[in-house]
């Protein structure tokens, strides 16, 4: 599991057992900017370069350099996903390469 995964996660853990609801801070934080088969591309709003995104699906996670016009996306590393998934990521986030990296200035400038 990711660390920003895992850190939001407990703080949700907390938050239920005291009958919290979770902070409208952090709903906004990672919005899904792209959703397809059965993936959830998402962006942190105060991530870090380069540009990528996050992919989840089931209890997996694969982050993917979003490249640049002249440069193709790469995997940058996956957890508890199947190389089969993170291809077929990596495959959806070239084919919306130019969509992401417009929707990354957005977020980041």
């Amino acid at each position: 599991m990711h660390l920003h995964s895992a850190v939001r996660e407990i703080i949700l853990e907390f938050s239920n057992a005291l009958n919290l609801v979770e902070p409208a801070r952090m709903q906004r934080r990672m919005p899904t900017v792209l959703r397809k088969d059965g993936f959830d591309f998402r962006m942190y709003f105060d991530d870090h370069i380069p540009a990528h995104v996050h992919a989840f699906k089931g209890d997996g996670e694969v982050k993917i350099s979003l490249g640049d016009p002249l440069t193709q996306p790469t995997v940058l590393v996956a957890y508890n996903m199947s190389s089969k998934e993170a291809k077929q990521a990596l495959a959806i986030v070239l084919e919306h390469q130019t969509e992401l990296l417009k929707r990354w200035v957005e977020m980041h400038g």
